[in-house]
Formats: C-alpha cells, sequence, structure tokens
C-alpha cells in the first residue's frame, strides 16, 4: 500500500470522527416544543420529571375523592325526594287543622249566640209556658255546646300530639340533611380548589417544562440513577 494511500485513508478516519463527534445529541420534548425551544440542562430535567410525577399522583387522588362526592351527590338527591315526600303527613296535619279551627270558631259563634239568647231570656223572660220551652231550647243547645266543646277538644289535643311528634321527626330530618348537605359543600368546595390549583400548576409545568427540549442521552442518565 502507497504512503499516499495511507494517508488519505488517515485523513478520512479524521474527518468521520469529527463529523461523529460533531453531530448533536438527540432531543426531545416533554410535551410539544418547537424544534429551536431551549434545551433544559440535567438537573431541570430532573426537576420537571419530578414534578411530572407529582402533579399524575395528585391527579390521581382528585380522581380518586372525585368518584365518593358524584356518588354522595346522587345519594343526598334521593334524601331530598325523600323528605318531600315525608312532608306529605305535615301538609295534611296542617289541613285538619286548618278544618279544625274552621270548626272551633263556628263553635264560639253558637257559644256567643246562646250567651245572647240567655241574657235576652233573663233580661225578659217570656210567659207562661213559653218560657219554659225557651228554657229548655237552651238547655238542650248548652248541652249540644258541652259535647261539641268536648269532642273539639279531644280532636285538638289528639290533633296537636301527632302533629308535634310528626313535625319533630320531620325537623330532625330536615336538619341531618342540610348538615350531609353543608358537609358535602364544603368537600366539594375543597375539591374544586384543589383541582384548580393543579390546574395552574401543570399550567406552570407546561410553560417551563413541556414547551422545552431535552436530551435524550439526559434522560437516560437520570432514570438510571444518575
Amino acid at each position: 500500500m502507497s504512503f499516499k494511500l495511507i494517508l488519505g485513508l488517515a485523513a478520512g478516519l479524521v474527518l468521520g470522527a469529527q463529523a461523529l463527534a460533531q453531530t448533536p445529541p438527540r432531543t426531545l420534548s416533554l410535551g410539544t416544543a418547537a424544534a429551536g425551544a431551549p434545551v433544559l440542562t440535567r438537573e431541570q430535567l430532573r426537576s420537571c420529571l419530578q414534578q411530572d410525577e407529582a402533579l399524575h399522583a395528585r391527579q390521581a387522588v382528585l380522581e380518586q375523592r372525585r368518584a365518593p362526592l358524584a356518588q354522595e351527590k346522587s345519594d343526598l338527591a334521593a334524601a331530598r325526594q325523600k323528605l318531600d315526600a315525608d312532608r306529605a303527613p305535615i301538609d295534611d296535619f296542617k289541613r285538619q287543622a286548618e278544618d279544625l279551627s274552621a270548626r272551633m270558631k263556628a263553635y264560639g259563634v253558637r257559644v256567643q249566640t246562646w250567651n245572647d239568647q240567655v241574657a235576652e231570656f233573663n233580661a225578659s223572660p217570656p210567659a207562661g209556658s213559653r218560657a219554659d220551652r225557651v228554657r229548655d231550647q237552651l238547655d238542650t243547645e248548652r248541652g249540644q255546646l258541652d259535647k261539641l266543646k268536648t269532642s273539639l277538644e279531644g280532636e285538638r289535643k289528639a290533633l296537636s300530639a301527632k302533629s308535634e311528634q310528626a313535625v319533630a321527626a320531620y325537623n330532625a330530618e330536615a336538619e341531618a340533611l342540610r348538615q350531609r348537605l353543608q358537609d358535602w359543600n364544603q368537600r366539594n368546595e375543597a375539591w374544586i380548589r384543589d383541582s384548580t390549583a393543579l390546574e395552574d400548576d401543570r399550567g406552570n409545568w407546561t410553560s417551563t417544562c413541556a414547551n422545552r427540549r431535552y436530551r435524550e442521552d439526559d434522560e437516560k442518565a437520570i432514570r438510571s440513577g444518575h
């Protein structure tokens, strides 16, 4: 082999090595970084990978918290419907009370009328047998009024006892539901705050990490523990 040929081969090897040495390292992106985007240092990439992992972990926790909230929201809607249905007896007691009140008012009118008739009879009693008839009529009316009073009073007491028990049970159910709703709202608002904070942090990560490039060799080194 001639000396010139040897020199030519050597020169070719040198040029090949230089070209290989000058080949830029392959770059990738954690998002959609443009070709000319800045390149992360290895430490910056390490931080970005750690942040990405933390963001995914927070997302997983949020998803775990969301499912129970959604289920409980459905349960609360069902409880609300039940509470509305349980109000029907309360409304019925109200109607009964209104009816009783009207009958007691009518009773009061009869009592007043009877009193006026008694006062008139005492002030100017009729003569003869008519006085006895009027007196008998007044006594009969008084007996009917006494019976009606006893009946109305018994009905009032019974209705009062039943309605008070029903109203107390309904109010307890309504209060329990109110507390459940308050607790759910607080936890749901906390979830919304945490979700918003995660979106903000994800946006910051996108601007500082996903929109920049990194060297593939750096990623390999980091994942291998270096």
